[in-house]
């Protein structure tokens, strides 16, 4: 079903959405094929973030986008991928893995419920799972990253939140069947892979496949190439620069909302300007996340944006309204 006119639709999820276009082409495809209907789609995706987490920033992050829908797809961190690095686990492990299990299928239902209640209609969908197709040892992939079942646990994860909720949901997007399949069918031919080198995150054409593959879950004359196609060379064409421009928008919001609060606890209670100065402090001296080379620049934008971060949310919304103008 597709998106009612005048629909604000937030996409929620972790860093596979945080980082993705993949919601940029979605807003391309409704501004291209129905103007009229002045859709408006917000990336909400959040690095790191799990049911649980984006429960805790409804009241905070999700709803000052004042959504209309919401799109949910998370629990590549719910499920612990330190528990699937070996072929078997143990009983500990084991009891881990139900318990966060167990807890990702509380929070989604909660976050289903808190959304649903509020006349916002949720469409819910699987991870695009991992990349454990690939050799592991495969010298273009980190073999760190390698796991054994954390695609199939994220399988049984959608079965079973769609199996819980079915009754309020007003979709379901499997994005993890055609993926793997395609993305085993790429392997088989030698073609380029749907995911990144981390095994987690979708390739550039990776998020070509999600962006169509939830537009065909829509009902929408959208085809997925053949491994043969892509293989070959296929691309997308660019996003247009108005649409770049957004999405840059959305990444710099996410960056800044990303830092604060969810992941500043030891900052509670401070004021805007003694946070700034923590997070620069945490940068200098390499404290927390900010020891992480790929944390360090989102902490940057947080210290650099997060004064203008009304501003950006206005910008944003001028931007997207003149899509259609």
């Amino acid at each position: 079903m597709i998106f009612a006119e005048n629909a604000r639709v937030a996409f929620i999820g972790d860093s596979i959405t945080h980082s993705s276009p993949a919601t940029s082409y979605i807003q391309e495809y409704y501004q291209k094929h129905f103007p009229k209907r002045k859709v408006k789609i917000f990336n909400l995706g959040t690095g790191g973030d799990t049911a649980e987490g984006a429960y805790l920033r409804l009241e905070s992050d999700i709803l000052l986008s004042n959504p209309t829908e919401a799109v949910i797809m998370l629990g590549t961190n719910d499920i612990g991928r330190a528990l699937y690095v070996k072929p078997e686990q143990n009983e500990e492990e084991r009891r881990d893995a139900e318990e966060r299990c167990a807890r990702h299928l509380a929070a989604i239902k909660a976050l289903t419920y808190a959304l649903t209640e509020r006349n916002i209609p949720v469409t819910l969908c699987s991870s695009i799972g991992r990349d454990e197709l690939t050799p592991k040892h495969d010298t273009a992939l980190y073999a760190t990253f390698y796991t054994y079942g954390a695609s199939a646990r994220l399988k049984w994860l959608y079965e079973e939140n769609c199996r819980e909720l079915d009754r309020v949901l007003k979709a379901k997007v499997d994005y993890f069947t055609p993926f793997q399949r395609l993305q085993s069918e790429l392997l088989a031919i030698g073609g380029p892979s749907l995911f990144s080198d981390d095994r987690t995150h979708a390739s550039v054409i990776g998020q070509h496949m999600m962006t169509r593959i939830f537009l065909r879950s829509q009902g929408l004359p959208v085809e997925l190439p053949s491994a043969e196609l892509i293989a070959s060379g296929w691309c997308e064409a660019p996003l247009s620069p108005a649409l770049e421009k957004r999405f840059a928008l959305e990444k710099t919001l996410r960056n800044i909302r990303w830092v604060d609060p969810h992941q500043a606890k030891d900052t509670e209670g401070l004021d805007l300007d003694m946070r700034i100065a923590y997070w620069e402090r945490a940068i200098e001296e390499g404290r927390g996340l900010a020891r992480y080379g790929w944390a360090v620049p989102l902490y940057r934008s947080y210290i650099e944006n997060v004064k203008k971060e009304s501003e950006l949310v206005a910008e944003l919304e001028a931007v997207t309204e003149a899509l259609y103008n």
